[in-house]
């Protein structure tokens, strides 16, 4: 089966495996199309824990993101090191970092 973003496309263009017909309903869900309800089971457990290992590892990904951005501003402008208030600049969420090699990541 090909994946569900190439259905749109697929469907717009006229296309082979444009699964005419077929509705697409997020897992646990209903809607109606054309006066007919379609609805979807909700996730399994293991559906649900793959799910929610996903966002976490999304969520990791963006924080680690937001920390490179973070650590190469510092990196450039080394002239503040000693006189930005990173909670203020950054917010509450602003890291503050262990003795341990800096190596660990906290929040205020």
């Amino acid at each position: 089966m090909r994946q569900q973003y190439e259905v749109l496309a697929r469907r717009i263009k006229g296309m082979a495996h444009a699964y005419t017909g077929t509705v697409f309903v997020p897992a646990g869900t209903s809607v109606t199309v054309g006066g007919v309800v379609h609805t979807a089971a909700p996730l399994t457990p293991l559906e649900q824990a793959s799910r929610n290992a996903s966002e976490v590892t999304r969520a990791a990904w963006n924080m680690g993101l937001n920390m490179h951005s973070l650590w190469v501003g510092l990196n450039l402008n080394q002239a503040e090191w000693s006189t930005l208030d990173l909670s203020v600049a950054y917010g509450v969420s602003a890291p503050r970092f262990s003795g341990f090699g800096g190596l660990h990541q906290h929040r205020l």
